[in-house]
């Protein structure tokens, strides 16, 4: 009996053990940004620069992935940043901190010295906090806001045509800690000074942001993410675009009309009055391949008012039968505005595939507003984390530990 007793904690031990080694709890707190690249157009990006296209030949997740690929001295940038609460994308935000999560890969390596693949800007401008570059050799360099190198060179030297995990923080400070992750693994770990002047983050660029060296280069980004308290760590980012009318249909909407990827203005939804609002459901995850863990999801949409006047718009995540706004303000010409929620707004709890099979999305004409809206793309992207699984054996009992729960395979399992 004590032997059999003995050999059951075992096993459970080992169940334990390989469902936190392969599902790490994730303390993830305040997304700030993310982006699969999925919009098809730099909707996402609140400025760019130079040589980068949207394409769909080379990708890690779903139909499009960013590339930057200039040649000799040009370069060819996005700039993520922070959302304000009428969902308007800038690099305004002033970060203490920021961990960025994404996946990169190099076609054509720098052919000497290093280029920039990433750069951590100050609020309100492009002045350097802190970046990452990479070597002719394929090893990862970290730099400070004095454009001086900060710790040693990665140990890992990135292969050519291969996708990386790559983890980035860089704390806002004259003293600040500065981090390189290769596929989960720490590589480059250091404090040095991370703030220009006064200024904390307000925005992360990719892309060959400036040109070091000279060098013609091919890089590729999939599935960004950037938090002011923790890496996503590993992750995909899926899209969900309108496939019908929601259960508030104010404006006699058409899904077909706002469901354009890359966007366009071509077909559009428009309300008829004050205090309307119109929402649609969305591809459910099965369809869409989400799973697993949802991190955040990031409401897009391109809205503008249909008449001149002083108009107040908001766009809108629908959860059960609650509403969660952008902040109302004025539209005059196409807008892109974004939501972006780590909680399910209905049940104030984490999202899951069950929550996101039910949501909807839409727009919302407030009931002082004057004039009329019309809303032209709509869609949600999803980062998510799948499931992992690992099994076990005692005696004859084989089991499965898959996304959370227990399964005997096969024998038999007793508990005494």
């Amino acid at each position: 009996m004590k032997v059999r007793h003995k050999n059951m904690i075992k096993l459970f031990l080992k169940l334990f053990l390989l469902t936190f080694l392969l599902n790490p709890i994730q303390a993830l707190g305040a997304v700030q940004f993310l982006t699969g690249y999925e919009l098809g157009a730099s909707v996402d990006a609140y400025a760019t620069s130079g040589t980068f296209s949207y394409q769909t030949s080379v990708v890690r997740t779903g139909t499009y992935a960013l590339r930057s690929n200039p040649t000799g001295t040009a370069v060819g940038l996005v700039r993520h940043g922070t959302l304000s609460a009428a969902g308007v994308h800038s690099g305004a935000g002033a970060l203490k901190d920021v961990y960025i999560s994404f996946y990169f890969r190099v076609d054509t390596l720098p052919a000497s010295a290093s280029e920039e693949i990433l750069e951590v800007t100050a609020t309100g401008g492009t002045s350097l906090q802190g970046a990452v570059r990479i070597t002719s050799a394929g090893k990862l360099q970290l730099y400070d806001s004095a454009n001086a190198q900060a710790g040693s060179d990665s140990t890992t030297a990135l292969s050519t045509a291969t996708w990386y995990q790559i983890d980035v923080r860089i704390q806002s400070s004259n003293t600040g800690t500065g981090e390189v992750k290769i596929n989960g693994t720490s590589e480059i770990s250091t404090t040095a000074d991370f703030k220009n002047a006064s200024s904390n983050h307000g925005g992360v660029s990719i892309g060959k942001v400036v040109n070091r060296n000279g060098n013609s280069v091919d890089f590729y980004y999939d599935d960004f993410v950037s938090s002011n308290t923790a890496y996503v760590g590993s992750h995909k980012i899926k899209v969900l675009i309108p496939t019908g009318v929601g259960d508030v249909n104010d404006w006699g909407g058409n899904a077909a009309d706002v469901d354009d990827i890359p966007d366009d203005t071509a077909t559009t939804d428009s309300s008829s009055a004050a205090d309307q609002r119109q929402t649609y459901d969305v591809t459910d995850s099965s369809t869409a391949g989400v799973s697993g863990t949802i991190n955040a999801v990031m409401l897009y949409s391109k809205i503008r008012e249909a008449t001149s006047g002083a108009s107040l718009i908001s766009c809108t995540i629908r959860s059960g039968t609650t509403n969660s706004d952008t902040t109302a303000a004025d539209k005059t010409g196409y807008t892109n505005t974004f939501k972006l929620l780590e909680t399910d707004p209905n049940t104030a709890s984490a999202w899951t595939t069950t929550s996101i099979d039910a949501v909807e999305i839409g727009a919302y004409e407030d009931a002082s507003s004057p004039v009329r809206t019309q809303l032209a793309d709509n869609s949600l992207q999803v980062s998510f984390t799948e499931s992992t699984s690992s099994t076990a054996t005692q005696g004859n009992a084989k089991i499965k530990y898959l996304g959370g729960k227990l399964r005997l395979l096969s024998g038999r399992l007793r508990i005494f």
